[in-house]
């Protein structure tokens, strides 16, 4: 249960840099286009139920209707069509929820240990042909290229470069052959470093999770790594994709939401440098006002 508590204002709020513009994905511009009509058409429907929608309309589409909005994403190389009149479609948070800010690249060219720990209370958000599933982390490790049980450690592979690029690369890899982790690559390109999203809370769409049909605990299916990219729908594909990029579908937000209990631990699930206190969690969060 994520608790709402009314604080003080956050002090010296930065905006976020600006990240570099591109041509938004057939889906997204289609899914802008619908959601400002069932906005105007439609205000008692929640922004999950509209997310909802338009990933049904959007599989009902023939390939001829398809092809359309692919044409009017292949248009939008202008980078002021793309800046100014194309917005990315993302569920907005309640008129009581406050701002609702897409973290920074400075955010992720801090030390690995440092973004493990912020990322505790952000919001993980993933759009699709299905829908909008947002999520609050709740539980991140840090691993870097100087210790043993980090995959960068002995060099850089064709597995793991993406631990090497820039900061805000997303880096996904298989567990057992099948099962899936989601990493975020952080400090700098060059250095192998990322951050491991262990669990999350869920927050909205939480009807748009893989197999969730009947599921009443919903915390169930996002309490691992590997559980946790399946309910999300997250793919391989997303591979090398940066968060920072206009047209990812992960995003990572700062929503308000602040752990209750955070808590240091050692890292779990390894066999070499488990001394090493880099896992953040916490049970629960509430809500700051960043008005």
């Amino acid at each position: 249960m994520v608790k709402k508590v009314a604080k003080k204002a956050l002090k010296n709020q930065q905006p976020p840099k600006a990240a570099n513009k591109r041509p938004l994905s057939a889906y997204m511009l289609f899914a802008q286009a619908r959601k400002d009509t069932y906005r105007s058409t439609s205000s008692n429907l929640s922004s999950s139920e509209i997310a909802k929608k338009i990933g049904n309309e959007w599989k009902q589409l023939d390939e001829s209707q398809r092809a359309e909005w692919q044409a009017r994403a292949a248009s939008s190389n202008d980078p002021s069509t793309t800046e100014n009149s194309i917005p990315i479609l993302r569920e907005e948070p309640a008129q009581s929820s406050g701002l609702k800010t897409e973290l920074p690249l400075s955010f992720y060219q801090q030390d690995t240990v440092t973004v493990a720990r912020e990322l505790i209370g952000k919001v993980m958000e993933h759009t699709s042909e299905h829908g909008t599933i947002a999520t609050i982390i709740n539980e991140a490790e840090a691993y870097t290229q100087d210790e043993a049980s980090c995959h960068a450690f002995k060099g850089k592979s064709e597995r793991n470069k993406a631990m090497f690029a820039e900061p805000g690369t997303i880096y996904l890899y298989y567990v057992y052959g099948q099962n899936i982790c989601i990493n975020f690559k952080t400090e700098y390109a060059g250095r192998g470093c990322a951050v491991l999203i262990r669990g999350c809370l869920p927050l909205r769409g939480d009807g748009l999770l893989l197999g969730g049909e009947g599921v009443k605990n919903k915390k169930k299916m996002l309490n691992g790594p590997a559980k946790l990219v399946k309910s999300m729908r997250i793919p391989m594909a997303y591979y090398g994709k940066s968060v920072l990029d206009n047209d990812c579908p992960i995003k990572i937000y700062d929503e308000g939401y602040r752990p209750i209990d955070l808590q240091t631990t050692p890292r779990i699930g390894i066999s070499q440098a488990k001394e090493l206190p880099w896992r953040f969690l916490c049970k629960d969060v509430q809500k700051e006002d960043l008005n």
